[in-house]
C-alpha cells in the first residue's frame, strides 16, 4: 500500500511601513504601508488616532497633542502569516517629525510726516529663522532683511500718501512649513501748516476778530501769547479776542497760532 503527505511551506512575509513624513503642526499624515504574502498588517507605537484604524495599511494618522509638543513619533508597522505551526511575522519603523508652524509680525500700523522716515520692528518665531521686506519703492537701511530696518519712502509714494509693506518669514532649515506674511501700512501726512491771518488794527476798548487757518497734517490749533480773553476759548481759530488793561494801555499785543499733525 502506499500514502501521501503533502508538505506546505508558508510564503514569507514582510512589512514595509513606508518612507518617514515630516508635517507641520496640525496636520494630519497618509499612512502607505506595504504588506507582502500577507494582506494586512496593524499599525503600533503611536498615541494618536488612525483612521479608519490601526489594522488598515493606508490608514490617516492624527498625532496627539504630547506627540505634537514632542515634536516627533515613531510608529511600527507588523505583518503576520497567523499560522499555529510555523509562524511568521516582520516588522517595520517610520518616523514623523512636526515641523513648528512659521510665525511673523509686520509690526503695527505707522503715521509720519512728509520727509520722515518709518522706524520697522517686525517679529518672527515658530519655525521662521528669518525673513524679508518687499513692497515698496523706498530705500530700507541697512537692507531688507533687517526686521527693524528704517524704511525711506520714495518720492512717488511720498505722493500718493501711503506704501504697504510686507514682512514674509522664512525657514534656513528647508522647513516644509509653508511661509508667511504680514503688512504694514505707512501713510505719509503732509506737513501741518497754520496761518494766524492778517495784523489787525482795533480801537481802544474794542475786541480783535480772529481768522486763524490750518492745512496739512494740522486739525486744530491754539491761540498763545497775550494776557487778555479768547471767546468762545484759545482753540477757536475765529474767537475773538479782548485785549487786558495792560495791553490796551501798551496799545499792541503779539498773538501766536500754533499747530502739530497730531492736531493738538
Amino acid at each position: 500500500s502506499s500514502d501521501t503527505v503533502k508538505v506546505v511551506v508558508p510564503t514569507a512575509v514582510k512589512a514595509d511601513a513606508g518612507p518617514d513624513q515630516v508635517i507641520c503642526i496640525g496636520g494630519k499624515v497618509q499612512l502607505n504601508a506595504i504588506a507582502t504574502g500577507v494582506t494586512t498588517g496593524t499599525w503600533s507605537g503611536g498615541t494618536g488616532t488612525f483612521t479608519p484604524d490601526r489594522n488598515d495599511p493606508k490608514a490617516v494618522y492624527t498625532p496627539s497633542a504630547a506627540e505634537v509638543a514632542s515634536g516627533k513619533v515613531e510608529l511600527t508597522f507588523t505583518v503576520a502569516n497567523g499560522l499555529v505551526n510555523c509562524p511568521l511575522s516582520d516588522s517595520d519603523n517610520m518616523s514623523i517629525t512636526i515641523d513648528k508652524l512659521m510665525e511673523v509680525n509686520a509690526g503695527p500700523d505707522q503715521t509720519i510726516c512728509i520727509g520722515g522716515t518709518a522706524q520697522l520692528a517686525a517679529t518672527f518665531g515658530g519655525a521662521s529663522t528669518g525673513g524679508s521686506w518687499s513692497g515698496g519703492t523706498g530705500t530700507y537701511a541697512p537692507d531688507n532683511t533687517d526686521p527693524k530696518a528704517v524704511y525711506t519712502p520714495s518720492a512717488a509714494e511720498v505722493t500718493a500718501g501711503k506704501v504697504t509693506l510686507t514682512y514674509k518669514a522664512v525657514n534656513g532649515n528647508n522647513s516644509i512649513c509653508s511661509g508667511v506674511s504680514d503688512e504694514l501700512i505707512i501713510t505719509i501726512d503732509p506737513l501741518p501748516t497754520v496761518n494766524a491771518g492778517a495784523d489787525q488794527i482795533i480801537c481802544f476798548g474794542g475786541v480783535a476778530k480772529l481768522a486763524g487757518q490750518v492745512s496739512g497734517a494740522a486739525t486744530i490749533a491754539v491761540w498763545s501769547g497775550g494776557a487778555g480773553t479768547f471767546n468762545p476759548d484759545n482753540k477757536t481759530l475765529n474767537a475773538t479776542y479782548t485785549p487786558s488793561p495792560a495791553e490796551m494801555t501798551a496799545g499792541t499785543v503779539t498773538l501766536t497760532l500754533t499747530t502739530n499733525a497730531s492736531g493738538t
